[in-house]
């Protein structure tokens, strides 16, 4: 059976921050149309040629690094509207923004690129990582290519279209395969968040130089904060301050997220606790830990529920206590009772958001599960499909639109999602290269 093609193509047109969006927010970025429209023709043409079975096209873009993450999602269903539109809906499009500014180097570009091929080398484990050689002089495009040859090995190829006849010649390239060295190993269990699995391997460091110093603490840091222990976390990170000299904006944004989490003002400390929590729930979606996932989701649910009940009353006088109950679902009646009676007000997109089927249908899914009241397993298709309502469209497009509606219903609570775990890997991943430039780790990784 013939292998199916993981399309990538790079468009040259960034997407910049418009300088209208103060005024107008629906128009927050901007980008050349004309541009983007001709290297749209050339991928169509190209899709349409194609002898070889295509169903998913990862479409690159650079954005402007100032763009925020909110406008992100907006900006990525956008021009897989646009693509859908202009090439029609026979391929799934996956737009991937790559931030960038006008001073980044090689090395800035593999370090953003580089989650986004882990994820995809994780999810399409045997299609062919097929790139589109369009664009090819410009650094990211270069950054692709070393990263889909790096993780994909034996799986890369290159596509070319001729400009006269369409025609198009695919050449598979032959990597050695990648030996599993100290730093690969380290690198790949960050990207998937198993910070207790890395900090097991730096203890093949045995070194009390500072750049291993911070690594210790941020790692036991970063445990500590999924294990809900946000005292000791917080001691993890002031430690690890102690030993950067560059790179403290993750670590500073971390120690207010922690002081936030442990505030003395009850109402910052709940509001914190619950993006906490989203913080969590978007780390399990992207590497498909689905019993991790419901824990949280299930969590978060009674976390808003109750974040409501004492904070969204339109008077002091109105008591927040919430009687024993002998199920969520009485409470929810509750919360009810007192939206109907005007004595709760505000947070309507929350509290829609928390009674909408799309939340009733992952609880259905989890709730026959060996995680509810059975011990059926759970597919991660089935699950992003209930949640969707229906099955044609593909996970990650189901997952962008859960990441989405939590965002909104954050927003309602004036919250919102932000980038602070990834800030924190792309730290660890920088140390983890300085130690490797120093020669600490080039030696081969033997299990």
């Amino acid at each position: 059976m013939e292998r199916a093609l993981l399309t990538q193509f790079f468009f040259s047109c960034p997407v910049e921050l418009s300088l209208s969006s103060k005024s107008n927010p629906a128009q927050s970025f901007t980008y050349n149309k004309i541009t983007f429209e001709n290297e749209t023709t050339i991928l169509s043409r190209l899709l349409e040629n194609l002898n070889t079975p295509c169903y998913e096209v990862v479409c690159w873009l650079l954005i402007d690094e100032s763009i925020t993450r909110r406008d992100i999602f907006k900006i990525e269903t956008y021009f897989e509207k646009q693509l859908t539109n202009l090439i029609g809906d026979e391929w799934e499009f996956d737009v991937k923004l790559v931030p960038y500014n006008h001073v980044y180097s090689m090395e800035n570009y593999l370090l953003t690129i580089e989650p986004h091929l882990h994820d995809l080398s994780r999810r399409y484990t045997d299609e062919i990582f097929a790139q589109v050689i369009v664009n090819s002089h410009l650094l990211p495009f270069q950054a692709i290519f070393l990263e889909g040859l790096r993780q994909f090995e034996n799986r890369y190829a290159s596509l070319y279209v001729s400009d006269k006849n369409s025609h198009v010649t695919i050449i598979t390239h032959h990597a050695e395969p990648n030996m599993k060295d100290w730093f690969t190993q380290f690198d790949l269990l960050i990207l998937d968040f198993d910070y207790k699995a890395a900090f097991e391997l730096l203890k093949d460091l045995p070194d009390d130089r500072p750049i291993i110093k911070a690594l210790e603490n941020v790692l036991l840091m970063m445990i500590q904060r999924l294990n809900f222990s946000f005292e000791n976390a917080y001691k993890y990170v002031v430690e690890c301050e102690k030993y950067l000299t560059n790179g403290k904006e993750a670590i500073i944004e971390t120690k207010h997220i922690l002081k936030n989490l442990l505030s003395k003002d009850e109402k910052v400390r709940d509001l914190e606790r619950i993006i906490e929590l989203y913080r969590h729930i978007e780390m399990y979606v992207t590497i498909d830990d689905v019993p991790s996932f419901l824990v949280r989701f299930y969590r978060v649910r009674e976390a808003v529920l109750f974040y409501l009940l004492r904070y969204a009353r339109t008077s002091n006088e109105i008591s927040a206590h919430v009687g024993k109950k002998s199920s969520i679902y009485q409470v929810f009646e509750h919360l009810e009772e007192l939206y109907d009676n005007w004595e709760i007000d505000g947070h309507y997109g929350a509290y829609f958001y928390l009674k909408s089927q799309n939340v009733a249908n992952i609880l259905n899914v989890r709730n026959k599960s060996f995680l509810g009241h059975s011990r059926a397993g759970i597919q991660p298709k089935q699950l992003w499909h209930s949640y969707v309502g229906y099955s044609q469209t593909t996970m990650a497009k189901a997952k962008k639109r859960y990441l989405m509606d939590i965002d909104l219903a954050l927003r309602d609570l004036g919250a919102q999602l932000d980038d602070n775990v990834y800030s924190i890997n792309m730290l660890i991943i920088e140390l983890a290269k300085q130690l490797k430039k120093s020669g600490e780790m080039n030696e081969t990784f033997t299990p």
